[in-house]
């Protein structure tokens, strides 16, 4: 959350007067600025990783060998590893689509609705930087 405050004013000044309009893409300034707002999510999904998998193996230490025989056997130790390495796989998965945006960014095709074509709306993309299909598509959808 901290992360999109930090951007906010930029973001705000960016796209006072955004329009959809006509556009095919976004501009050079815009994209300058997605590639720092996407390259700052990267950063801080690595960290958190990297937090929760020394959290992983922190509390593995203190543990016996992590067997468990039946459902019934299994210790708050063991569900608490396997939260841990549901969000690590989570934000893998997160970080792997940025990573995707990143290098859209780079082709300058980002924001770019695959299956419509028409640019993503910026409010979107500020809540989910790697998305790749825009709301006139989920529209179309339905």
């Amino acid at each position: 959350m901290e992360l999109t405050k930090s951007f906010k004013k930029e973001f705000d000044e960016l796209f006072a007067n955004f329009s959809l309009g006509e556009r095919t893409r976004y501009s050079e300034e815009e994209l300058a600025f997605w590639k720092r707002f996407i390259e700052a999510n990267i950063s801080r999904i690595k960290e958190f990783i990297e937090m929760k998998r020394k959290s992983l193996e922190d509390n593995s230490t203190r543990d016996t060998d992590g067997r468990v025989d039946d459902f019934n056997n299994m210790d708050t130790g063991t569900f608490y590893r396997n939260g841990i390495v549901e969000e690590i796989s989570r934000a893998e998965k997160k970080l792997y689509g940025l990573n995707c945006a990143l290098e859209r960014t780079k082709a300058k095709c980002f924001g770019i609705c695959m299956k419509t074509g028409q640019l993503i709306h910026p409010q979107r993309l500020l809540c989910v930087p790697q998305a790749t299909v825009g709301r006139a598509a989920f529209a179309a959808a339905s």
